[in-house]
């Protein structure tokens, strides 16, 4: 019972934590978007940098939040059996 409570308290502890990393990729994304806006015709080399680093951001956002989301989810699932 003990076990239980404790692990469906970490899968929300985790479900947090995934929220917090995928509202980082939102804004990841937000940036990449206002970036492209602001290109017109021909991206400079310094737009091509940010937007090589927007794009290594996002994916390593990307794969914290889903490792996050899973742990959760199966943390959520052997608490609640």
């Amino acid at each position: 019972m003990i076990a239980g409570g404790v692990a469906l308290a970490c899968s929300l502890s985790l479900a947090g934590v995934a929220t917090y990393t995928g509202a980082g990729l939102l804004e990841t994304r937000r940036e990449a978007r206002a970036l492209h806006d602001m290109v017109d015709g021909y991206a400079t080399d310094l737009q091509f940098a940010r937007d090589a680093m927007l794009r290594q951001d996002y994916q390593r956002h990307g794969t914290q939040t889903l490792a996050l989301a899973l742990a959760s989810g199966t943390m959520m699932v052997v608490g609640a059996v």
